[in-house]
């Protein structure tokens, strides 16, 4: 094993939220807000692995199964994932872990981690499917969700793993994907600097929907990656939602509404994207469908919050098409689309205390070659 530096990318999720756990589509974007690892060979007996960006060091031996540090050790736990298939790794490293991705923010930093540690293994240990981008996305989701058994879906590693703006179907059990092309300028990531708790917040609302679903009669079974896939989302109506609301409670209500409505604006999203030939009538489109989504995830889901509210009403008097709470919500990062006003737009948010930058779509995890 020679130096060798991976890199992976954040996400944004243009349209979607909540939507990959239950077997829908998502529209995710991978953003030049990246991840790097670098790994290289010792003379140690153990393995060395530096986090300076949470001022953090891991040391160990690789000793199998190896035990675990906390409830989301996730370079152990590729270590794990990787022998459990037959892929041991024998031999000791260092490795420094970098990111600057917005951490507990909505930006998928952990699942970037993830995709990029299953990619540095994955080229250590020679395994033939190295360069498959899908493979490396599947496998990090299992030492992300399934080794610690949560309940998150696969669109975050998706997206850091294949790059690119992608319109990402998760009705099988292997998602299927198409690449779409992102036009535009002026979209602005912006952070509300307070943290989210993904999981938990992901955990409660499956709860609800699932327990509505019950209620309903609508729940299907686990199957394959131990996803939960109730079909019937896929083709659920408003008026049937609205037949059964006697038999829910109002959250439950609310929440099945909101997947519906976030289901179909995702659909007309894509179409958009695919029909983006005049691009100022296309980009009010856009930007319209962005704040539906919003009004969805603060009015119905109530996981936006009274800052990033405010912050977006002044984006869109100054100029901005649309907006929305990036990620599960409760905190974190926004986005805001001003393809032609998007410096002003920075100009108030700053004024009023919140910090933006422009994000590109960014290429998948990859080697980075020496300069």
């Amino acid at each position: 094993m020679g130096r060798m530096k991976v890199v992976a990318p954040g996400r944004v999720c243009l349209f979607g939220e909540h939507q990959d756990y239950f077997g829908l589509s998502v529209v995710a974007m991978a953003i030049d807000k990246k991840l790097s690892i670098e790994v290289t060979p010792t003379s140690h007996q153990s393995v060395l692995v530096h986090m300076p960006d949470i001022n953090k060091t891991d040391q160990f031996e690789l000793k199998y199964p190896l035990p675990y540090n906390s409830s989301r050790d996730y370079v152990r736990a590729g270590l794990n994932v990787f022998a459990k298939m037959g892929f041991k790794l024998e031999k000791p490293f260092h490795a420094t872990i970098r990111s600057l991705i917005p951490i507990a923010a909505g930006c998928s930093s952990s699942s970037a981690l993830c995709v990029g540690w299953t990619k540095t293994l994955s080229e250590i240990l020679n395994h033939p499917q190295k360069d498959d981008a899908e493979w490396i996305a599947q496998t990090a989701f299992k030492i992300e969700v399934l080794e610690f058994q949560e309940g998150g879906g696969m669109m975050d590693h998706y997206a850091s793993s294949l790059g690119g703006m992608l319109s990402i179907n998760f009705e099988k059990d292997i998602p299927t994907y198409e690449r779409l092309e992102y036009p535009w300028k002026g979209l602005l990531l912006c952070n509300s600097d307070t943290q989210k708790e993904t999981v938990e917040t992901i955990k409660n609302h499956k709860k609800i929907v699932l327990g509505a679903l019950s209620k309903m009669s609508l729940q299907r079974p686990l199957r394959g990656l131990a996803m939960i896939k109730p079909k019937t989302l896929a083709s659920l109506s408003i008026k049937e939602l609205k037949s059964s609301k006697n038999k829910l409670s109002q959250e439950e209500y609310d929440r099945l509404l909101a997947t519906i409505t976030n289901r179909d604006l995702c659909k007309k999203a894509c179409a958009v994207i695919h029909n983006a030939s005049n691009m100022r009538e296309e980009s009010t489109l856009l930007g319209q469908l962005f704040n539906e989504q919003q009004q969805t995830i603060s009015k119905l889901l109530k996981l936006s919050t009274p800052q990033i509210d405010h912050l977006l009403e002044l984006a869109l008097k100054a100029g901005a098409l649309g907006g929305k709470v990036n990620g599960s919500g409760g905190g974190g990062t926004f986005i805001v689309f001003a393809p032609d006003k998007y410096e002003g737009v920075q100009k108030v948010l700053k004024e009023n205390g919140c910090k933006s930058e422009l994000i590109h779509p960014s290429t998948g995890v990859h080697i980075e070659k020496p300069a």
